[in-house]
């Protein structure tokens, strides 16, 4: 398995490299982070940075062998880079430790597999990160080897035309009405792109704000949080004046060769821009977690029971994982007594995970969070002391929850679901469980179980009693869609009913009401993945022009780019009026069986 640098995802180099001017390149500047025994706190351990070097020989030295739930591996120009992005979205300096343990934490919670893909570093970032694992790419993407933790800026040429007065009338805008200095003050406050609409829009904010008349607070504001070069680095020895800064600085990025530093420094940015905010929020929420084997005894103390369970899926789509979901503690969450339940949603490796509950009393005081909670994106919904939740939807995928739907009856008999996220027309990968109570009408409460920064599993907790129906079945989940209940469904021998990884069941009904279409079925087209060689879903095409198909005709590569899949179509009816009846599926091949019968033999 090739080593990556956890915060650019390049690899990094550990084989023969004889060039010495190629050893002293940053790339093979290297911190591996791993825990260390605190030898002024007895049992207690820490993260640190340890630097590796390499060989005479150009090998790493010593080649590290760190398993990836004990530690990773950062370059050491990428490190600087991080400690500003966490410092300029927090405005506080966390001490290194912390840091790396929450980095650490983080990493653990994300979805793996056993190539060492960084996965989490969307959506900019993946492309040049699968290219700089080979030799060869194309010669646009030689600044990623440029160095990023070096400030240099090219000197812009090009001359800037201030022009002269915009309009000779008085302007009747309400910018007009304000002195010069607060009309400066709102426009520090603007982005680059609403401040050029605003000169646009406006012949006083346009007349202020040429070039050349524009203070350099203006231009130093384009240097701090939410701006778009808040990625340069805080501590530079930089002699411009801020305007001539920033102008250089934005000719530099159009540098795509091995000098293009500051290039190589935003693309860095943007992809540890997708985490920082979870890290933070990990860092200052400290969200409390209860061991979840103590929880589970705690329940069946109190009388209650735990039934139907669901999870997120292992590994990363198309690939084989390399663990299971990493559980670190669980919560309880009750849904009887009457109460507002707000419920969390962000978006981490691409994906709307359920984060955390926020429960709330009727006047609005908080009595206890779970998980990470951000107040200004929640979806918040009521449970009436008389209500009964008596189903819940699940939406799940690859690492954890991504939809929940609370089925809620009133003392009225009246029924209405409560939406979180998605749990219809399921995105790609996505399936869906229904959790029924197994002992009576209602669910009694949720044991949910977290990772560092999301839901990966909810299982039912319930009153004891008697058992009218239990499912034995295990975990599995349906896409696009459950059958409907009216449905008789005879799940397939190959499920295993003790695994903990939900099987992942497509719902294709191809034949219709009753078998209905089964008569006009002529054609059926295979979805094959030809790059990792499996069958992606399967067409279904009739003589009246009806078409179904289930599964998924494109599929992600090693990059995180969709490609489609090689659609193989096999005709139902042969020359000799045959028709296929079973079809078998083989690692490198899929063999249709004809025989020769007709059709009203055939259903």
């Amino acid at each position: 398995m090739p080593l990556r640098c956890a915060l650019c995802g390049i690899a990094i180099p550990c084989h023969h490299q004889p060039d010495q001017q190629q050893q002293q390149v940053w790339w093979r500047k290297i911190f591996a982070v791993q825990h260390e025994e605190d030898q002024s706190e007895e049992d207690q351990s820490h993260f640190s940075l340890v630097p590796l070097r390499y060989y005479e020989d150009g090998s790493l030295e010593p080649h590290p062998v760190i398993p990836p739930n004990e530690g990773f591996f950062i370059h050491q120009a990428c490190w600087p880079i991080y400690r500003d992005q966490m410092f300029l979205n927090s405005e506080r300096r966390y001490d290194t430790k912390q840091i790396l343990q929450a980095l650490f934490d983080f990493i653990q919670s994300m979805p793996s597999n056993s190539d060492g893909w960084i996965s989490y570093l969307r959506h900019q970032n993946e492309p040049a990160v699968f290219l700089a694992t080979f030799a060869g790419y194309p010669g646009y993407w030689d600044f990623l080897k440029a160095d990023p933790s070096i400030a240099v800026t090219h000197p812009n040429s090009h001359r800037f035309v201030d022009g002269g007065t915009y309009g000779t009338q008085a302007s009747s805008d309400v910018f007009s009405s304000l002195s010069t200095e607060l009309n400066y003050c709102v426009i520090n406050l603007l982005n680059t792109v609403s401040f050029c609409n605003l000169r646009l829009a406006s012949t006083t904010i346009a007349n202020l704000s040429k070039p050349g008349d524009i203070p350099q607070a203006f231009w130093a504001s384009r240097f701090t949080r939410d701006h778009e070069m808040n990625f340069f680095p805080m501590e530079h020895d930089s002699t411009e004046t801020w305007r001539d800064l920033y102008f250089n600085l934005k000719y530099s990025l159009k540098d795509s060769s091995t000098t293009g530093h500051m290039r190589n420094r935003l693309r860095i940015w943007k992809g540890l821009d997708q985490i920082t905010p979870y890290i933070i929020a990990m860092l200052q929420q400290r969200p409390c977690l209860k061991d979840t084997a103590q929880l589970r005894e705690d329940i069946a103390s109190a009388g209650y029971e735990l039934t139907h369970k669901i999870q997120g899926f292992e590994g990363v789509p198309g690939t084989n994982p390399s663990g299971g979901i990493r559980v670190t503690g669980s919560r309880y969450l009750n849904l009887r007594g009457g109460a507002w339940i707000s419920v969390t949603r962000g978006n981490i490796d691409g994906r709307q995970y359920i984060l955390g509950f926020r429960v709330q009393r009727r006047d609005g005081k908080e009595k206890f969070r779970i998980g990470l909670i951000n107040s200004n994106r929640e979806t918040t919904f009521f449970i009436d002391e008389t209500d009964q939740v008596i189903a819940l939807k699940v939406a799940t995928t690859f690492g954890g929850i991504v939809g929940l739907a609370f089925r809620i009856k009133d003392k009225l008999s009246g029924v209405d679901w409560k939406v979180v996220g998605k749990v219809g027309a399921l995105d790609d990968y996505v399936g869906i469980k229904i959790l029924k109570p197994q002992n009576g009408r209602y669910i009694s409460g949720l044991l949910l179980g977290l990772d560092a920064c999301k839901v990966v599993s909810i299982q039912l907790v319930e009153k004891i009693g008697d058992a009218t129906a239990i499912d034995s079945s295990g975990q599995h989940v349906w896409h696009p869609a459950p059958p409907q209940p009216d449905v008789v469904t005879i799940l397939p021998r190959t499920i295993d009913a003790a695994a903990s990884q939900p099987t992942f069941i497509m719902n294709m009904d191809f034949g219709g009401p009753s078998g209905s279409l089964l008569p006009l079925l002529t054609r059926i087209a295979i979805f094959h993945d030809h790059i990792n060689h499996n069958v992606r879903g399967l067409g279904f095409y009739y003589n009246d022009g009806t078409e179904r198909e289930f599964g998924f005709r494109e599929f992600l590569t090693d990059y995180r780019c969709r490609d489609t899949a090689v659609e193989m179509s096999v005709p139902i009816d042969g020359p000799a009026g045959e028709r296929i009846v079973s079809a078998a599926f083989f690692p490198d091949s899929i063999t249709a069986s004809r025989v020769n019968h007709s059709k009203d033999n055939i259903s």
